[in-house]
């Protein structure tokens, strides 16, 4: 794997045609360390070096790419004068104190370290020569090149044609994936036949692999792209999900936008040092703006909503409490009312019985 370093790099002038640094000290592993990729390394153990690196750090330096490719035989034989440095984290002091060495032990990695150390060492020469990993096999190319103002607004343009690409796609693969379950219930319920979306969802996969394709060969690594992908595919599924209030619809994209901007603008600026660490942190504060927009406005909302229904339900109920007693009462008075005239027309029935037998007699 080749790739270009940002190069800042400075070189000693009695470095005749190669320098190699490595953190060993065995000479039998530094021999060994000096042979060229395809003679020591097959494609299996490149790939699993990549993935699980080993504790031991070997790197190259020449300002000559077929240098790099020699054997040491052939280095001897050419007269090729190599200069080998041995380096001891637990002794050396330029790994700094007992805390920058348990940050880089067990976090950060040493291969950074070295290659900005080597940048230091080839800053003076016109042509910044070339880099090489020993244990994971990665070639890199040290060129020059200008950062300034500019290569953030290039950030910023490449993070929203990312950001932009990855949620049409994501959004796209819902919707096919939610038809194909709406038909897949239909065919259920009503026994007919569907045809399978095979072409649309056949695109969706293809899409999104050619997309993290692209973007591994920007970050250079394939898990820095799937993390970004997950990252907006979370943050889109918060968005549609969770922020209702107008507050959190207007501004927590423009955090999401700005904490997300600042990890391109990062990665872009310093050519991908400690870009893993760059993305976590990076991920931690779009997920505090996450709750904090949730906590101060989402979960307040919800609560206020809950309430007014409570009171509704409760009016409701007290209006048929209401109700009821006012039906009963209307019930009770118009008994009374029929009671009444029943009465009424009882006296005059009797009234009238009364005058026809005093008439009669």
């Amino acid at each position: 794997m080749d790739g270009d370093l940002d190069g800042d790099l400075q070189s000693e002038s009695d470095f005749n045609d190669s320098q190699r640094l490595e953190g060993e000290t065995k000479s039998e592993v530094a021999r060994r360390s000096i042979l060229p990729f395809h003679e020591t390394l097959s494609d299996f153990e490149m790939l699993k070096k990549a993935v699980w690196p080993e504790e031991e750090y070997i790197i190259e330096y020449s300002l000559e790419y077929g240098f790099l490719r020699l054997s040491p035989a052939t280095r001897e034989r050419l007269n090729i004068t190599v200069m080998i440095i041995a380096l001891d984290p637990d002794k050396d002091r330029c790994f700094g104190d007992v805390f920058s060495r348990f940050l880089l032990e067990e976090f950060l990695g040493y291969d950074d370290m070295l290659m900005a150390s080597i940048k230091s060492l080839a800053e003076r020469e016109d042509n910044k020569g070339y880099l090489r990993n020993v244990v994971t096999g990665e070639h890199y190319r040290f060129v020059s090149m200008w950062m300034g103002r500019s290569s953030y607004l290039a950030a910023a343009f490449i993070m929203l044609v990312f950001t932009v690409s990855i949620s049409m796609l994501l959004r796209y693969s819902h919707h096919q994936i939610f038809v194909f379950i709406v038909d897949l219930l239909q065919m259920l319920e009503m026994n007919i036949t569907i045809a399978f979306p095979a072409a649309p969802l056949l695109t969706v996969i293809l899409a999104l692999v050619g997309m993290e394709a692209i973007m591994s060969e920007f970050f250079n690594d394939t898990t820095t792209a799937f993390y970004i992908i997950l990252i907006v595919w979370v943050a889109d599924q918060y968005d549609a999900i969770c922020c209702h209030t107008s507050i959190s619809k207007r501004h927590w994209l423009r955090f999401f936008y700005l904490y997300h901007f600042a990890f391109y603008a990062y990665h872009y600026r310093f050519n991908a040092q400690y870009s893993g660490l760059a993305l976590m942190v990076s991920w931690l504060f779009t997920q505090h703006s996450m709750l904090y927009f949730f906590h101060h406005y989402e979960l307040p909302a919800i609560l206020h909503q809950a309430n007014v229904q409570q009171l509704l339900v409760h009016t409701q109920g007290s209006l048929h409490q209401v109700n009821v007693q006012q039906l009963v009462q209307t019930q009770g008075s118009l008994h009374q009312l029929l009671t009444q005239a029943q009465q009424q027309q009882q006296q005059q029935r009797t009234h009238c019985c009364t005058a026809q037998q005093q008439q009669q007699q």
